[in-house]
């Protein structure tokens, strides 16, 4: 051992050690001390009559042990004084080290079979453990073991079994000033002495009244448990009064108001009040009008879920499915889902001692309340805690305040998603839903549409497995990157068409409509204000033919997106389609950038497919090569499978496919880039190469998965030896 003394104090009555070690030993339980933390012999100290003893009487224990050093250094039996450290619990709230006291307090026996509940729970012990499973600890392990109870994520599943299989007795009194007091009165009531009692007459001895008597007074003086209308009662011989008796009485649910009756009659209510968490256990139901068998209660109870931080799981989880197996005989929820701890920019939790939380108050000031929420749902998951990096920020007032660059991504979103919102309400004045022909859809209506069935999918699979990043990450995905950065924009020249319009606004209408749906759980006010803008300017946001719409006054209350049937193969395959385009048009503006040439700029572009199948591919861009232009200033557009590359041509070089954007070349830049792009191709060529040169992948990996590294390689290869050929191209 690093410090020791070789001496060894054991106080049992002061310390949760020592009394384990007096438990064992059969050591007498000597408290020394007052409620206020002074010496006192008048709490469990009977022999303090020593002189060294009587000294230490009403004294401060801090200033005892002081005492108790020096008469040690005086008595010449102290060696030495030396610092160490040591791990001494303090009270959150004082401050002050706190110092484990021996009293009586009221304990719930959590591992002790309860008969009258076999009926229904049964009876034994859980398999594997020591625990009855008609005992309160046994009503709420059992649930999580028969799979009616899970948590998500699953792995504090096990942090709730532990604690039930090793729970001790709950004791739930607290000495406050505060929280619901114990229903519980007392009374000591005393025998009759023997000459107080007056002899009975042979009619009395032998009358009905007298059996009656004899069964009452064996039934209301001797020590036991018995159960009445309102209340149930236990007595027990006094602990101090020899010929007296102590009667408990507890009330139930409901009983009358024991002022009335007990109070006028010396019964006193103890003192205590019931530990936070006991009061806790009861809310899934007491708030539903319990014991009563409201219709709130029959409606709400069981719930579906319940929310919560990991650290009260033994504190609250479970002890409210312990009271609602026993109260109600259900559990209150089937799912536990645990969120994580939002901690600051270095993983420490936030606190008012480190000085490093954020009000919320102060985010929603300075970013807005849907943005502090788009921000932290996009960081949670079910891996790890979001960490918030911490900054100050000046108030017009002039007071710092902490917030976080972080918040800065929610409200990006926000103004996005009212900027585009605004476009398309502008657009939709004159919508009319009786104009709207499917047979007319363009293939960029069915490109969105087949987009929205699988975002709708994928969100309600995520929330259904409380992945809630992933719903709103891929929500925001489609509405920023496909909807507004693709379909917006493909949509503006068709408003100017008589015949493409009203297409067009019904798609956009719904579209929208649905969105703002998929997004309401994370941003709900902002969705909320466009939603009721977009029933006034379009009340009816339906799909003629293939969807009748879902109309609601309230986005809050409005139905969830329904999976879009109509959307078939056919649409799927055409989503290649758009693909393809959205690749070219990506390259041509690449190269507008890189080459600082102005978007109103016509250009030629020519595109070569050097895919094996080259013929369908081919024919397919040929076909939709309006897709690009539509949103792109081109002059002569070319498709082929045997292109070669044009003098001073940029090129965007691909696996299958090249892009060749005519007359724009500064030879130097070209090669820069294509040296560039040489070097990360060779990079990925080599750590393919090594792969596949790896015995252990090439044994050991799937079939699949090796044939794709083989594959890719070969795609690398080419694409290593076109670029050197446009590098060559340059030097000549």
């Amino acid at each position: 051992a690093k410090f020791s003394t070789g001496f060894l104090k054991v106080t049992p009555a002061h310390d949760p050690d020592d009394w384990e070690i007096g438990q064992r030993h059969g050591l007498e339980i000597v408290n020394v001390m007052a409620p206020d933390g002074s010496i006192s012999d008048k709490c469990g100290w009977e022999d303090a009559t020593a002189p060294e003893a009587q000294a230490l009487l009403g004294m401060d224990r801090f200033e005892a042990r002081e005492a108790i050093v020096e008469w040690f250094r005086q008595e010449n039996l102290l060696e030495d004084v030396r610092e160490y450290v040591h791990e001494v619990g303090h009270s959150y709230r004082s401050h002050v080290p706190i110092e484990p006291y021996l009293s009586d307090q009221w304990y719930i026996a959590v591992k002790k079979p309860i008969e009258y509940l076999a009926n229904k729970f049964g009876q034994g012990l859980i398999e594997g453990t020591d625990v009855p499973v008609n005992s309160l600890a046994g009503l709420a392990l059992k649930p999580l073991l028969d799979g009616r109870l899970r948590f998500i994520p699953e792995r504090y599943a096990r942090t709730y079994q532990n604690w039930l299989e090793n729970l001790r007795d709950w004791p739930i009194s607290r000495q406050l000033w505060w929280g619901h007091r114990i229903p519980i009165w007392h009374k000591d009531i005393k025998f009759p002495e023997p000459d107080e009692l007056q002899p009975l007459t042979d009619d009395e001895l032998s009358s009905e009244e007298f059996s009656k008597f004899l069964n009452s007074f064996e039934k209301y003086h001797k020590a036991g448990v018995w159960e009445f209308t309102d209340y149930i009662q236990h007595q027990e011989p006094h602990p101090e009064k020899k010929g007296w008796i102590r009667v408990y009485r507890c009330l139930k649910a409901n009983a009358f108001e024991p002022e009335t009756k007990w109070e006028k009659d010396a019964w006193i209510q103890d003192p205590d009040v019931l530990d936070t968490w006991f009061s806790s256990a009861l809310w899934p139901f007491s708030t539903m009008g319990w014991p009563d068998d409201t219709p709130e209660l029959k409606t709400f109870y069981p719930g579906n879920v319940l929310c919560t931080a990991r650290e009260i799981i033994t504190l609250w989880v479970s002890r409210m499915v312990m009271m609602g197996q026993y109260c109600v005989g259900d559990i209150p929820f089937s799912d536990v889902y645990i969120h994580a701890m939002i901690q600051d920019g270095e993983g420490r939790k936030m606190s008012k001692s480190l000085g490093n939380g954020i009000d919320p108050l102060v985010a929603i000031n300075s970013h807005g309340a849907d943005a502090m929420r788009f921000t932290l749902a996009s960081m949670t998951t079910d891996t790890q805690d979001v960490r918030m990096p911490v900054q100050k920020m000046k108030l017009p007032d002039g007071r710092e305040e902490n917030t976080s660059p972080k918040f800065d991504i929610g409200r990006n979103f926000c103004n996005k998603l009212w900027n585009a919102s605004r476009f398309a309400l502008m657009n939709l004045e004159d919508v009319d839903p009786d104009k709207f022909n499917k047979d007319k859809m363009t293939i960029t209506d069915r490109w969105i549409l087949s987009r929205l069935k699988y975002t709708i999918e994928e969100v309600t699979k995520s929330l259904e497995n409380y992945k809630f990043n992933e719903p709103l990450n891929t929500t925001a995905r489609f509405f920023w990157n496909e909807f507004c950065d693709w379909y917006l924009e493909w949509v503006k020249p068709r408003m100017q068409d008589e015949e493409q319009k009203p297409i067009a606004q019904n798609v956009l209408a719904f579209v929208l409509d649905q969105v703002l749906r998929l997004l309401h759980p994370f941003v709900p006010f902002i969705t909320e204000g466009i939603f009721q803008k977009l029933n006034e300017i379009a009340p009816i946001r339906k799909l003629k033919g293939l969807t009748d719409g879902q109309e609601s006054d309230l986005l809050a209350i409005a139905q969830w997106p329904e999976e879009l049937d109509f959307v078939d193969e056919k649409y799927k395959q055409e989503r290649v389609s758009v693909w393809n385009a959205q690749s070219v048009i990506r390259d041509i503006r690449n190269i507008r950038n890189e080459y600082n040439i102005a978007p109103s700029q016509k250009l030629n572009v020519s595109v070569n497919i050097t895919a094996k199948d080259s013929e369908p591919i081919v024919s397919l861009y040929e076909k939709d090569s309006g897709l690009i232009c539509q949103l792109e200033s081109l002059g002569d557009f070319e498709v082929g499978d045997n292109i070669e590359k044009p003098k001073n041509a940029a090129a965007a070089i691909h696996e299958d496919m090249q892009v060749y954007v005519h007359d724009v070349i500064d030879v130097e830049a070209e090669r820069k880039r294509l040296e560039k792009q040489k070097q990360q191709v060779e990079k990925a060529k080599k750590a393919t190469e090594a792969k596949l040169a790896n015995k252990d992948f090439v044994n050991k990996a799937k079939p699949q998965v090796v044939a794709r590294a083989k594959e890719k390689l070969e795609e690398l290869s080419e694409q290593l030896e076109v670029v050197e050929k446009h590098l060559a191209e340059l030097e000549n």
